[in-house]
């Protein structure tokens, strides 16, 4: 795959710089989830590379398929080839993390200059010891101004991009071929409008860094609009809202959708409140994850703070069904205290749902394993062991 064009003549030198943004999939997940077809794009790789090209700087994304020789020598060929620069991961979870060392270590030995990022290193609480020259544990949208102007600030402290509105649309034509139903001619379309979370989770990053206001991207109607007019006319078959959760408990967010209706996917609280599920059915939901992470309410809201009783995940699920809305329940697996027991109380629950409904949408179950990117609120040193 080439670079995409860009006009050099918007950075400040005659030499346009290459920059790799590469990511793969967890083991955990992709052991967990073999029959289905793996998430091949990441959406903070596809923001960053809309924000790089802006700025004259070329990207590409590179999808790590398995972290084995064979990928690592694909991606040699591929910085030794396109001629690249700068070298950064992203990393998710602590075994992508320990799986990035070796490919670091290789692009460094390359001479290139190597960047570490991504959502696990907010479990960090200092920089830890990598082959990475440089670390990013916040946001890494100002990377064009290290890369144009050497300015550090990105890897001195943890920067957050307070004004997500400002930034343009992820680089949609470079994840293209990166979506696992790239050979299809329709598609769901991946979208971000929203960053962090209200509720502190003991298993999400949240717990570490909470922040009271999340950062809404109040453009529904005009970024929707645009991408199905312009980005993919006549493919998108509808749209998934990514992010740590769909902002509906945001005034400003329902109020940027205007008219417009679409069908769309999300994650919502199990209890979320009827008018919202109500609102959420006429602009178009067709299918909803709530995370109850564990069927056992004591368990559940003790050892994960999730705060969501039984009564609260069955109204708002009767609610959905009655708009014949599918309800994906997902549940997390292997999380200390955790036994075998804990997939059967989540199957008898589903199972329970589906006879209850079973002349509506039924419910689906899903198990997330108890990454060790969920560490139940405690920070990470910056040493390896």
């Amino acid at each position: 795959m080439d670079f995409a064009k860009v006009n050099i003549s918007a950075g400040p030198f005659s030499r346009c710089h290459k920059v790799l943004l590469v990511y793969g999939t967890p083991y955990s997940a992709s052991n967990l989830w073999s029959d289905v077809p793996r998430t091949r794009y990441h959406l903070g790789a596809a923001q960053l590379s809309a924000i790089l090209k802006q700025r004259g700087i070329m990207a590409r994304l590179h999808f790590i398929q398995d972290w084995t020789d064979v990928e690592l020598q694909r991606l040699r060929r591929v910085i030794e080839d396109e001629h690249i620069d700068f070298v950064c991961f992203s990393v998710v979870s602590e075994d992508t993390f320990e799986s990035t060392l070796p490919f670091m270590e290789s692009a460094r030995n390359m001479g290139r200059v190597v960047i570490l990022g991504g959502s696990y290193l907010r479990f960090f609480n200092e920089v830890p010891d990598t082959p990475a020259h440089y670390t990013c544990r916040g946001d890494g949208e100002t990377l064009p101004e290290f890369i144009l102007h050497g300015d550090t600030g990105l890897f001195d402290r943890a920067l957050l991009t307070e004004d997500i509105d400002t930034l343009p649309l992820m680089d949609y034509e470079a994840m293209r071929p990166f979506f696992h139903l790239s050979m299809a001619e329709t598609f769901t379309l991946p979208y971000l409008s929203s960053r962090d979370c209200p509720w502190s989770c003991s298993f999400c990053a949240e717990s570490i860094h909470p922040r009271k206001k999340p950062r809404i991207r109040a453009r529904v109607k005009e970024d929707i609009e645009y991408l199905y007019g312009n980005v993919f006319p006549r493919q998108i078959t509808g749209v998934h809202f990514h992010g740590d959760l769909l902002p509906y408990y945001n005034q400003e967010w329902r109020e940027s959708w205007g008219d417009i209706t679409f069908p769309f996917t999300a994650c919502v609280r199990g209890d979320i409140e009827p008018d919202l599920v109500r609102w959420l059915c006429r602009r178009g939901a067709n299918r909803v994850l709530i995370g109850v992470e564990d069927a056992d309410e004591e368990y559940r809201n003790t050892v994960f703070n999730k705060q969501v009783t039984d009564r609260q995940l069955f109204d708002s699920i009767r609610e959905f069904h009655k708009h014949g809305v599918f309800t994906e329940l997902t549940f997390i697996v292997g999380a200390p205290g955790q036994g075998p027991e804990s997939q059967d109380r989540a199957q008898k629950l589903v199972k329970k749902i589906a006879r209850r409904w079973r002349s509506k949408a039924q419910a689906g179950l899903n198990f997330c394993p108890y990454g060790s990117n969920s560490n139940l609120g405690q920070e990470r040193t910056g040493t390896r062991t």
